[in-house]
């Protein structure tokens, strides 16, 4: 029992911090994904990561340790968006101030 305790702890820190959907978009997980594997709507998950609804019983305790997994275990994908952006930015700042 302990241990399900903690992971809904944790579902609850990752919906209200934000970091559980910086983690699923970063690992490039899908909403219907997600949803599917925890066993709750595409709509449910959505709510959980924009902090409309507080993660509750054993499916959030799911999706937090769905979330724990990709960290722990998967390769990162390549670069976000807006690290590329980033990165494109400083190229360009860098052959302006070449001129």
């Amino acid at each position: 029992m302990r241990g399900h305790l903690d992971a809904l702890a944790r579902a609850r820190l990752l919906s209200a911090s934000g970091e559980g959907k910086r983690i699923r978009e970063r690992y490039e997980l899908s909403l219907r994904y997600v949803g599917a594997t925890v066993g709750v709507a595409v709509s449910t998950v959505w709510r959980w990561e924009n902090g409309d609804r507080r993660p509750r019983g054993g499916p959030a305790a799911a999706w937090a340790n769905l979330l724990d997994h990709a960290v722990e275990t998967m390769p990162l994908p390549g670069p976000t968006l807006d690290e590329r952006v980033a990165e494109l930015e400083r190229q360009v700042a860098k052959l302006l101030e070449e001129r």
